[in-house]
């Protein structure tokens, strides 16, 4: 990442890029466009819910404001988990999607999802991904609206698929099944900047308008 000069924007410090890093792919872990394998019976059913061509999602719009409040809440995090010490920071959607509009790590993703609500079921997220089917050349594209279950698991963050609603059409609990039980949108807890970070995250779920992320504060180890 690279530091802004213009004054309308917020500046970024390698420090503050590595927060990013660290924990938005929690946040987001679920988001990324998956190019998806479907058996041959999905193949003879696949055009029966997805479409030739991809939605263009509107990128959010975001403030200066906007953005240095959701990297407080980054920094509240990091800070947290290398001092040992329980922090509860609520993302709203507005935060989740001022990642989206402003992180370049996420530029690939612009146009390709946007989170539309946060209820006690979980993320709701519009999204559009490219599936790669068996049949040569085919191309489809699965334009839905995902429900993300986010857990703290395994010292990751988990973003369970619990739902894929497609308007007007009705998609197969067998596909619904096939994301939820690989657990496909994960963290890699072996990254060496991520991973210390993640083994702090004791809690990850949703309220009413809220991600909620809690981190952990581990007691010394007891003498014998």
């Amino acid at each position: 990442m690279t530091d802004s000069v213009s004054d309308d924007r917020p500046r970024s410090s390698p420090l503050s890029g590595c927060i990013i890093l660290i924990v938005t792919i929690v946040v987001f872990g679920g988001l990324i466009v998956l190019y998806t394998t479907v058996g041959l019976w999905m193949n003879r059913q696949i055009e029966a819910f997805t479409s030739e061509n991809p939605i263009e999602l509107p990128i959010p719009s975001t403030t200066p404001a906007q953005t240095d409040a959701v990297m407080a809440k980054l920094k509240e995090l990091q800070t947290a988990a290398e001092a040992n010490e329980i922090a509860r920071v609520l993302f709203t959607v507005e935060d989740l999607n001022a990642l989206f509009a402003t992180l370049p790590l996420l530029e690939d993703y612009k146009g390709k999802a946007s989170i539309q609500s946060i209820t006690t079921d979980g993320i709701f997220v519009e999204m559009t991904q490219q599936m790669r089917a068996l049949m040569p050349g085919q191309r489809r594209y699965l334009n839905a609206t995902f429900l993300f279950k986010p857990e703290a698991s395994r010292k990751t963050v988990i973003f369970a698929v619990r739902d894929i609603a497609v308007p007007g059409k009705e998609v197969p609990a067998e596909f619904v099944n096939s994301y939820s039980s690989q657990d496909l949108f994960r963290l890699d807890v072996r990254h060496e900047v991520m991973g210390p970070v993640l083994k702090k995250i004791d809690r990850a779920y949703t309220e009413e308008g809220v991600l909620v992320i809690e981190t952990r504060a581990d007691l010394p180890p007891t003498g014998k």
